[in-house]
C-alpha cells in the first residue's frame, strides 16, 4: 500500500508546482490522514520507509527524501539532493545542489548545504553556516570513476548512479532486483560486486 499521496492543495515557489502530502497509512510516527509539507511529484518523497516531509517543508526538482529521513518545519531541499537514513533537516535549513546528508547528521535553523557536499556520520550543521563545494563531512568517501556508472562509498553507504542503499543493503540485493529494476546492469552488477563490496567494507 502507498505511504502516501498528492492533494489538491498547491503552492508555487520559484515557477515549481508543489503539492501537500497526506498519510495515507501509519506508520513510524505519522497517522493516516496526517498532512505533511509539499513535494513537486511522488518521486521526491520514498513510499517505503519511515521517511517524511512535515510542516511547510518543500522538496522539489530531483531531490529524494528516503529511509528514516525527516524533513520539516520551513526546510527547503532541490537540485539533485538526497536526505537519507536518519539524517533531520528543520528550522529554514537549505539544502541544495548534489548534496548529500544522511547517517545521523542534522542541517538545522538557517544552515544552508549546497554543491557536492556529503554530511554524514553525527554531523551538525546549525545556525547560519553555510557549507559548500566538495566537502566531505564523514569518515569515509571515496568516489570511483571510469566505470560504466560512477559509484561513491561513504561510511556505511554506497551510490551507484542514482541509487543509494546501504552498504547491508547492497550485500543482501538480489539478482531478481536487479533485473527487474535495471535490466540492463545485471552483468555489469555481476562484474563490479565483489570489488565495490570488498572497498565498501574495508
Amino acid at each position: 500500500m502507498r505511504k502516501f499521496s498528492l492533494t489538491s492543495e498547491t503552492k508555487t515557489e520559484f515557477g515549481k508546482t508543489l503539492y501537500r502530502i497526506i498519510a495515507e497509512k501509519s506508520f513510524n510516527r505519522v497517522e493516516k490522514g496526517e498532512r505533511g509539507g509539499f513535494v513537486e511529484r511522488e518521486e521526491n518523497l520514498s513510499q517505503f520507509g519511515g521517511a517524511w516531509v512535515r510542516d511547510n517543508a518543500r522538496v522539489c526538482g530531483n531531490a529524494i527524501v528516503s529511509d528514516n529521513a525527516i524533513v520539516k518545519d520551513n526546510v527547503w531541499v532541490g537540485g539533485n539532493a538526497r536526505v537519507v537514513n536518519n539524517a533531520l533537516v528543520s528550522g529554514n535549513a537549505l539544502v541544495s545542489g548534489y548534496a548529500w546528508v544522511g547517517d545521523n547528521a542534522k542541517v538545522i535553523d538557517s544552515a544552508w548545504v549546497g554543491g557536492n557536499v556529503v554530511v554524514g556520520g553525527n554531523i551538525v550543521v546549525r545556525g547560519g553556516a553555510w557549507v559548500g563545494g566538495n566537502v566531505k563531512a564523514c569518515k569515509k568517501f571515496i568516489n570511483i570513476e571510469g566505470l560504466k556508472w560512477s559509484v561513491t562509498i561513504s561510511d556505511n553507504h554506497i551510490q551507484i548512479g542514482c541509487e543509494l542503499k546501504s552498504t547491508n543493503e547492497w550485500e543482501k540485493l538480489s539478482d531478481e532486483w536487479i533485473r527487474t529494476e535495471y535490466p540492463d546492469q545485471l552483468n555489469w552488477w555481476k562484474t563490479f560486486k565483489n570489488i565495490i563490496l570488498t572497498i565498501a567494507n574495508n
